[in-house]
């Protein structure tokens, strides 16, 4: 299984042609929910079925279809300068070719790339009242999670850990730059500027406790009473 993942990662990298599995899209992607973990990214999963655009493509997603390791792989060409960088849309298209919106970790993580990349869809900034609470949040969770020595067994014996260690694993030594408690809350910050200095007029700051009065009129496609 490795060795196919490793053979699949390659040619998902290969600039020069199109991935054969690439698969052709036949609705376009409209929403990219671009807010970091533990701001309302598991409502948002559900808010788009509700609203209309089917499952929406979050880390759950890449762990059900084997493509963390090349979630992975991406990161680590990013943050690494290790290959060729920004990947073409096919690349992208590999991961999310059948969803009509994306989330989480495998979406915040390369906003910088895809938001030029899809210039007509919306983007979703989901946010917390508080940084510091966002902070305290993602330490007493994800961070606690990740680091504890529990989950550092399962990363090395247990196979689906294994895949989620290729990009949650990355993502706290790439994203947060090797130390979460010391730059979450600067990378908070530095993120969600990010995104809204690239996208503009298509974001939508969000926090799900507004419920849906702000969404409805931007994203909704189905009635929502």
């Amino acid at each position: 299984m490795a060795r196919q993942i490793a053979k699949r990662d390659q040619g998902l990298l290969d600039h020069g042609t199109k991935p054969r599995w690439c698969k052709q899209r036949t609705e376009p992607l409209e929403v990219l929910c671009l807010g970091l973990h533990r701001t309302g990214t598991t409502s948002m999963y559900e808010a788009m079925e509700i609203l209309g655009y089917g499952t929406l493509y979050n880390s759950r997603e890449a762990l059900r279809r084997n493509l963390c390791t090349f979630v992975g792989t991406m990161l680590t060409d990013k943050y690494e300068a290790r290959g060729p960088w920004p990947p073409r849309i096919e690349q992208f298209e590999s991961l999310w070719g059948e969803y009509r919106a994306i989330s989480g970790e495998v979406a915040y993580a390369f906003s910088e790339e895809i938001i030029p990349l899809y210039p007509d869809a919306k983007i979703i900034l989901t946010v917390r009242d508080d940084e510091e609470k966002w902070f305290a949040s993602s330490m007493n969770t994800s961070w606690y999670n990740n680091s504890h020595l529990f989950t550092r067994i399962l990363y090395a014996l247990d196979p689906n850990w294994v895949q989620i260690r290729e990009y949650v694993g990355k993502m706290f030594k790439y994203f947060y730059r090797g130390d979460f408690p010391a730059n979450g809350i600067r990378m908070y910050r530095e993120h969600n500027a990010m995104v809204k200095r690239l996208g503009g007029d298509r974001v939508l700051v969000f926090n799900t406790k507004d419920g849906w009065g702000p969404l409805r009129p931007r994203i909704a496609i189905s009635f929502v009473p």
